[in-house]
């Protein structure tokens, strides 16, 4: 279930075909006809659906013709808009695709996508406006056809393109157009887009947020969908828009545990655990982080229902010895790390030969900030971590400073709770470690992960678990990935009440 922070927006912005009509299909086909007669003969391969993507959707109609033969080294005449549908011309080509859209679209009718439409209306009962964008000039048409023209506070279409000169995607003047009839800053606006024309658009429009929906069966030449558009700008993909939960305050995870049980019956509960902050409050210093007999017993019980993982930036062996429960997943220094419930040690093998680069630096760091009271630097196997909460204020800065000196090449500097840490600088955290156990557990029974944690570097642990289980954060942070909250002291209170589901 992913979850959106509704404090920060005032309105959404919602792409026509393909996220709020089921026309982005039929505009493929129609464009792969015309370009393919118009290709025939000529001996250039064939137009694909890569094609479409790359060049064509979400482009207006002269546009994406432009685009497309530009792509395969191809001049043709501009001509104009009143060119006869067919071949010898940009505009002829354009109005050819047209024709047969719009017979296509009167044989068919158009259907609205229904995770669309009821996602608009729990915006609207937010109090959100929402603007509908299309390149299309046919665009009032398929929204009659579709039944959803009065959905919209705001229509900019492709007659508004030409008519008040405003460039098409990627350009982002199509969503500042519509920001602007709303009455809202674009940072406060929400853009769902299918295209990666759009993408880029809202990215360069400077938009709060990007969504971009990826209806089953899509492919980019090959690629993973999520990771093609992630890399084009989107903040989040989602298949549909059913699964996006709509908050304007994170809920209590307590208060809501009927809710979170319901979500998780009938599948396999794996239950992943912070340690400093989650299931021991902050201390002064890292060593008085002890675990209660309380919540050890509760964790223990938990344990024999369900599996469960303890996710922390100390030392394996450390982290072991200060829980000291049997049968449960322990990984160690951010995931590098791993200890199975059978007792298989597991290794991130790519960071050990970074770790001469973590003993100069942790020699220097000795070095550099032995002078300075309350700053403590702690060597990990895979990472050195500088902790700094009690030291003076004034010297945060040159701790941060000394810190950013010793990373070499091959290093990274994380940033947690009164903490820089130096590690490995590999594709590898805590969400990746989540998602490694999940991966063991891969079986025809739908998984429900549950992650919490209190940190920055739990963030990458709840996008792990985000669409399939629900991350908990502990405590409050302006922005997070999760989707409730807890205070430390309901935790136990969390996981007795958790064991209903087990």
């Amino acid at each position: 279930m992913e979850t959106i922070m509704m404090d920060g927006f005032d309105a959404a912005i919602f792409d026509m075909d393909g996220v709020v009509t089921d026309t982005a299909s039929l505009h493929a086909a129609v464009w792969k006809e015309v370009f393919n007669q118009f290709l025939e003969g000529r001996g250039f391969k064939p137009f694909t659906m890569a094609d479409y993507r790359r060049y064509v959707d979400g482009r207006e109609r002269y546009s994406g013709v432009r685009s497309f033969l530009l792509s395969r080294g191809i001049v043709l005449e501009e001509g104009t808009p009143d060119d006869d549908p067919g071949f010898d011309t940009v505009c002829g080509l354009g109005n050819r695709k047209n024709l047969l859209f719009m017979e296509r679209i009167s044989q068919r009718g158009v259907e609205p996508f229904g995770d669309t439409i009821e996602f608009i209306a729990r915006l609207k009962a937010m109090g959100a406006g929402v603007a509908l964008i299309s390149a299309s000039r046919n665009a009032s048409q398929v929204l009659d056809s579709a039944g959803v023209t009065g959905l919209f506070d705001v229509i900019v279409d492709g007659m508004d393109l030409e008519t008040k000169g405003i460039p098409g995607k990627p350009a982002p003047d199509i969503f500042l157009e519509a920001t602007w009839e709303l009455g809202v800053e674009p940072a406060r606006a929400i853009v769902v887009e299918d295209a990666i024309s759009g993408i880029r658009a809202g990215r360069r429009g400077g938009f709060g947020m990007i969504i971009a929906v990826a209806r089953e069966g899509r492919e980019e030449d090959g690629e993973v969908v999520r990771e093609v558009l992630l890399r084009e700008g989107a903040d989040l993909v989602v298949t549909d828009l059913s699964g996006v939960k709509l908050v304007k305050k994170l809920s209590s995870a307590l208060q809501q545990i009927d809710e979170i049980i319901r979500d998780a019956a009938g599948k396999t509960l794996l239950v992943f655990l912070d340690y400093d902050g989650t299931l021991t409050p902050i201390v002064e210093r890292p060593e008085d982080a002890r675990l209660s007999e309380e919540m050890r017993k509760r964790v223990t019980m938990l344990a024999a229902k369900c599996v469960v993982s303890i996710i922390s930036g100390r030392d394996l062996s450390e982290i072991q010895k200060m829980v000291g429960i049997k049968g449960v997943y322990y990984a160690g220094s951010h995931g590098f790390h791993l200890l199975t419930p059978e007792g298989v040690v597991w290794e991130k093998r790519e960071a050990e030969r970074l770790l001469p680069l973590l003993d100069r630096a942790e020699e220097r760091l000795h070095r550099k900030l032995s002078s300075i009271e309350g700053v403590l630097v702690e060597r990990k196997k895979y990472s050195i971590a500088v902790h700094y909460r009690r030291a003076d204020e004034k010297m945060i800065p040159r701790v941060k400073r000394e810190v950013e000196l010793a990373r070499e090449d091959g290093l990274r500097i994380s940033y947690a709770k009164k903490v820089f840490e130096l590690q490995p600088d590999i594709d590898w955290n805590k969400g990746r470690v989540v998602e490694m156990i999940m991966n063991e557990f891969n079986t025809e029974k739908d998984l429900f992960p549950i992650y919490i944690g209190d940190d920055l570097t739990d963030e990458d642990a709840f996008r792990a678990v985000k669409g399939v289980g629900c991350a908990i954060l502990v405590g409050e942070r302006d922005e997070t990935l999760a989707d409730y909250r807890l205070d430390q002291a309901d935790l136990g209170a969390f996981l007795e009440a958790l064991m209903r589901c087990c």
